[in-house]
């Protein structure tokens, strides 16, 4: 058991390394991202469409329905438009480290292969890479709102991808029920040390 919480805590130490490294990296004006996502293709149900992140962005924190969405709000039901508008802003709180740790667990792997399944490349031929979405999660849970879809689109290393809205529903609600779980199984081997 000793040898178990050595070899977490020293994960959990290099894990909090490179949060701080990651996080003071583009402070200081260094970019660790080549890219980040710009245009995301929504689908949802037998509709896609296509919008930049910024518009996303505006109408998640602002409430503001630029041209570019009010094109498509008139074939979305209303209740619907709201609830993308609560997607895109609703956080998942927990700690880089706890995220880094727990994406490490085949909890966390078979997370990531989910999300992989939902956020793809828009370009078919370049599915998105395990280790590309683990370091978005990560990167995204260290930003001041925590986890939420608009932050994990901004550091997502692709120009453009692909979001199926139905089953990013289901995966937002399974992710903040690993990450809970996680945390209170964390909680748990803290309070016996």
């Amino acid at each position: 058991m000793t040898s178990l919480l050595m070899n977490w805590v020293s994960t959990l130490k290099i894990n909090s390394l490179l949060l701080v490294l990651s996080t003071l990296l583009p402070i200081l004006g260094i970019n660790t991202s080549a890219k980040a996502a710009e245009r995301v293709y929504l689908s949802y149900s037998v509709l896609e469409f296509s919008v930049s992140v910024t518009a996303l962005e505006n109408y998640a924190k602002k409430g503001i329905i630029d041209d570019e969405l009010a094109i498509y709000q008139q074939y979305i039901p209303p209740q619907q438009f709201q609830e993308l508008r609560s997607i895109l802003i609703t956080p998942v709180k927990s700690s880089p480290a706890v995220v880094s740790q727990f994406l490490s667990t085949p909890q966390g792997e078979f997370l990531l292969r989910r999300f992989t399944e939902v956020i793809q490349n828009k370009s078919p031929q370049t599915q998105p890479i395990l280790d590309e979405m683990r370091s978005a999660l990560i990167l995204a849970v260290a930003e001041s709102e925590g986890l939420t879809l608009l932050n994990l689109l901004r550091k997502y290393p692709a120009n453009s991808i692909r979001i199926d809205l139905g089953r990013s529903f289901k995966i937002a609600t399974e992710l903040e029920n690993l990450v809970q779980a996680t945390n209170q199984a964390i909680a748990t081997v803290t309070k016996k040390i």
